[in-house]
């Protein structure tokens, strides 16, 4: 099994290949209560050996009660379904493979897949690709391709990609699913295999022994916010430093505590990348975004 961590990219820092994304759904952690995929975040879901490749594919599905199970990308399992993963290319299709079985009556599924551009002017992001797919019932594993609509030709910063178990108001992700027969569980989605085309790059940092989690809040923020670095202890003489989106260093620092604040100190309004490094190459990354 695959032992790789994500956080968020930059276009300078080093890339690796999107299936380091954990796409294909073979790498699980557990939080000492649920087992998640590791990199996403998901309500209802299940490890399940019922692959299309390799050892495990993810499965979601309606609750009796009528709630959708879904499942989306996330390096830092939070329950903001806006999180998303950094990104600088423009992918053109979204392509995968699911299997779609014991379904509520005139029910699909449904993946979305959006881009977003942070507009420093108006403080917000810029949905600039788009794209929502019905995904019709599946007794067996069978491909499916995203074409992505573009409304702007510029690169996009943020990328967003959730799967819904029902297209009960496909637009919501928390609206009623659509009814399951009876009182069961209905609309059993898997999932397994997915890839953008053409490939793109995500900043992935390998780091298999030990998990480090950073914690930017609030983010937004307008004159300080606060850094918090979990597992600080396995680093070794750690550096953070921030770029501005033209790639150019505004703060470094060395991190001598798990916890420490930044400054805006006439930082302009737009999104920054963080990166912190140690002297044993491990190197972690994300974003921070000043109103």
């Amino acid at each position: 099994m695959k032992h790789i961590f994500c956080k968020l990219l930059f276009i300078i820092i080093c890339f690796g290949n999107i299936q380091a994304q954990n796409f294909d759904f073979e790498e699980w952690e557990n939080n000492g209560t649920f087992t998640y995929p590791k990199n996403w975040e998901c309500k209802v879901c299940y490890q399940s050996t019922d692959a299309y490749s390799n050892n495990y594919a993810i499965m979601t599905h309606t609750w009796y009660n009528n709630v959708k199970g879904k499942f989306w990308i996330d390096s830092q399992h939070g329950d903001n379904y806006e999180q998303g993963v950094a990104i600088n290319q423009r992918p053109l299709t979204f392509t995968g493979h699911y299997k779609y079985i014991d379904v509520a009556p005139n029910d699909s599924a449904v993946v979305k897949v959006t881009l977003t551009k942070y507009n420093s002017t108006l403080n917000k992001p810029d949905t600039i690709g788009y794209s929502i797919q019905l995904l019709p019932p599946a007794n067996s594993y069978s491909s499916f391709t995203v074409n992505i609509q573009y409304n702007s030709s510029s690169i996009p910063d943020t990328l967003y990609v959730m799967f819904l178990s029902s297209k009960g108001d496909p637009i919501s992700p928390d609206a009623q699913a659509m009814l399951c027969s009876g009182s069961t569980d209905c609309s059993f989605l898997y999932v397994d295999s997915l890839n953008f085309n053409p490939a793109i790059s995500l900043g992935l940092a390998s780091f298999a022994k030990k998990k480090i989690s950073i914690n930017v809040f609030p983010n937004p923020f307008s004159e300080s916010t606060t850094i918090s670095i979990e597992g600080l202890e396995y680093l070794g003489n750690a550096t953070f430093t921030l770029y501005n989106v033209l790639g150019e260093k505004v703060k470094s620092f060395t991190v001598n505590t798990p916890t420490f604040s930044i400054q805006r100190e006439g930082l302009q309004s737009g999104v920054y990348f963080y990166q912190l490094n140690d002297e044993k190459q491990n190197s972690f990354n994300g974003k921070i975004v000043l109103k």
